[in-house]
């Protein structure tokens, strides 16, 4: 495979990348105002076309779990491709390694940092209310975030130490399960 083709086959599948973390935020969404048009459970459904939705095929289109794992599956890919186009000898790659780690930890750092800090701010500001919503929307996302911790220790390891370092999700923000993978 040359170059040309390795670069434009890599731009396409970072494409794909990116149209799953689209369907994961439209999961979200989903999930606090249409739940049964994620999961199919009546209980929840507003509309007929909610449970059809959430038993379909198109399911897969918004389905967040699905997009993760094509997203994980991706980036394994992508991510590692180009370590092995090359032949490296060890000193050489883990030097690529180390490198490529730092760069992508700087890189993802800075967002998750900035999503636990809109979360703070949020609750500093008592700009939460999806309390409130869970009566109309009848969501299975029943999160108290008012309940968390609001110590500033807590909120910096949060944002940029618990989501790389510890294989578990902080209440802040508990997408950055990923982060540690």
């Amino acid at each position: 495979m040359n170059k040309e083709t390795s670069e434009k086959k890599l731009f396409y599948l970072d494409g794909i990348r990116g149209l799953a973390a689209f369907a994961v935020v439209i999961s979200h969404y989903i999930q606090v105002f249409y739940p049964a048009a994620l999961n199919g459970r009546p209980q929840q459904a507003h509309f007929e076309w909610d449970i059809w939705y959430g038993h379909s095929p198109i399911n897969l289109f918004y389905n967040g779990q699905f997009a993760v794992c094509l997203f994980f599956v991706l980036s394994g890919y992508v991510l590692s491709v180009k370590m092995f186009e090359k032949e490296l000898d060890s000193e050489t790659f883990q030097k690529l390694l180390h490198s490529s780690a730092i760069r992508r930890y700087i890189r993802l750092a800075v967002p998750a940092a900035v999503s636990v800090l809109l979360v703070y701010l949020a609750i500093i500001t008592n700009a939460f209310h999806l309390q409130e919503i869970w009566g109309t929307t009848w969501t299975d996302m029943k999160k108290n975030y008012y309940a968390l911790d609001t110590n500033v220790y807590t909120v910096i390891k949060a944002a940029i130490f618990d989501p790389f370092f510890r294989f578990k999700a902080h209440p802040y923000n508990p997408v950055l399960w990923t982060m540690s993978y």
